[in-house]
């Protein structure tokens, strides 16, 4: 067994770059999805079946277009819905994103899930329990007014014989009804569910070590790589050209290949500290240009750069601090904070002629989907990264979302798996 220095383990922080060459599946990740749109690119926002579905069994799948980043989303979103569909907490789940199957909410950024995505939700629930009305309405010969609803079981005030659950009104089937954002919301007075204390779903499985964040999938026959980068520090987007690549210093690690693209360098292999050593050892010589002012002259360049300043309020005359008895001047410098992740990036690919699936651990699987996206200029969106797969993009690229346990900010870890497509589609 080999073994190396944790300090050596920590060095290695970096984009993991993984093919696969299998088709996709991975334990654990199979899906009884039965509702929702299968046009060709992400599902018709505009349809109740995108965003949830009823199962034979009286529970519901919420489909929920923000990703569970510790924030506790994935817990309050479905308890909303659960409120307005009149079902319990046990009866409802939801599922991981991906562009083709869960409705576009944006990214999950600025502490919003539940603000943006809780009054949709809210209302798509209210809207099919409407319909869920209706249809019991008719199988049981009474009106709707008289119909009651207690865990997904409609029955009939004063005579709790006449009952069918959901489930049964359903079937499984898609609801093929469209969503209008109508329907009345239940009064906060009848809330039963909405401001109680729930467990959190997310929060078990963190705290016994089950959790499957982004970094901990495997599936079988996957390779194993690493971005290969310059030394140093680099201004983001500053870019560095390559001028050689020695491929004879690693060649004495087993099964290694090296992806070159442009000035793009990674290497492959099929064992992950393979791909490790290959990415430490691989003599490159690179063309760089100094772009950062080091640590000591971070702040001198900060108050030399052109800014964009805005008065957001100006009142009174701040001449009169010149008249002051007593004046006090001193400077604080803080420490540079970067809004940036602060672990390893990863992700997974299965790129085949005719499809491809990306999973990554990022804040917003719908960027690089977006073809307003695909469209801007000057490399700014991550959509570009995957330029390399063009005869795949939009309808035939899927992007899926991952637990991660080091996000902050979006743009490093979605181009990590941009990076990872681009691999593993040259790798063939």
């Amino acid at each position: 067994m080999k073994t190396f220095p944790r300090r050596d383990l920590l060095k290695t922080g970096g984009s993991l770059l993984i093919g696969l060459t299998v088709g996709w599946k991975a334990s654990g990740q199979a899906s009884d999805y039965v509702a929702f749109a299968t046009g060709p690119d992400q599902p018709d926002m505009k349809q109740l079946d995108t965003w949830l579905a009823i199962h034979a069994d009286n529970t519901a799948t919420i489909f929920i277009g923000f990703t569970e980043l510790g924030q506790g989303c994935s817990t309050a979103l479905l308890q909303i819905a659960a409120e307005e569909l009149d079902l319990d907490m046990t009866q409802v789940k939801t599922e991981r994103l991906e562009t083709h199957r869960t409705p576009n909410q944006g990214g999950t950024v600025s502490s919003a899930s539940v603000a943006r995505g809780g009054p949709k939700i809210r209302a798509v629930a209210a809207e099919a329990r409407q319909a869920l009305l209706k249809m019991a309405s008719t199988r049981l010969n009474a009106p709707a007014e008289r119909l009651l609803v207690v865990k997904g079981v409609v029955s009939v005030a004063g005579d709790a014989k006449r009952s069918v659950t959901y489930g049964a009104l359903v079937g499984g089937k898609p609801l093929h009804l469209p969503f209008t954002g109508t329907a009345s919301v239940k009064s906060t007075r009848d809330y039963k569910l909405v401001g109680t204390n729930i467990q959190r779903r997310d929060i078990p499985d963190k705290a016994n070590g089950k959790y499957v964040h982004m970094q901990h999938v495997r599936l079988a026959g996957m390779l194993h790589g690493r971005v290969v980068r310059p030394r140093g520090q680099g201004a983001y987007g500053a870019g560095a050209k390559i001028l050689t690549v020695d491929e004879t210093s690693i060649k004495d690690i087993p099964g290694v290949q090296i992806l070159r693209k442009g000035n793009f360098l990674g290497v492959v292999a099929p064992g992950q500290w393979d791909a490790v050593r290959a990415a430490q050892k691989l003599k490159v010589v690179w063309d760089t240009k100094p772009s950062l002012p080091g640590s000591a002259g971070i702040h001198d360049q900060m108050r030399a750069a052109k800014t964009m300043d805005t008065v957001v309020l100006e009142t009174g005359n701040i001449s009169v601090l010149d008249r002051a008895r007593h004046v006090i001047r001193q400077t604080y410098k803080g420490p540079y904070q970067a809004h940036a992740p602060f672990g390893p990036n990863c992700a997974i690919a299965d790129v085949k002629s005719n499809a491809a699936v990306v999973t990554c651990s990022t804040q917003n699987i719908y960027e690089p989907q977006d073809r307003r996206c695909h469209r801007r200029a000057g490399g700014k969106c991550d959509s570009t990264l995957l330029r390399g797969l063009g005869h795949l993009w939009p309808q035939l690229l899927r992007r899926c979302g991952t637990g991660c346990g080091d996000s902050f900010a979006t743009r490093r870890q979605t181009r990590a798996g941009a990076v990872h497509a681009l691999g593993r589609d040259r790798l063939g």
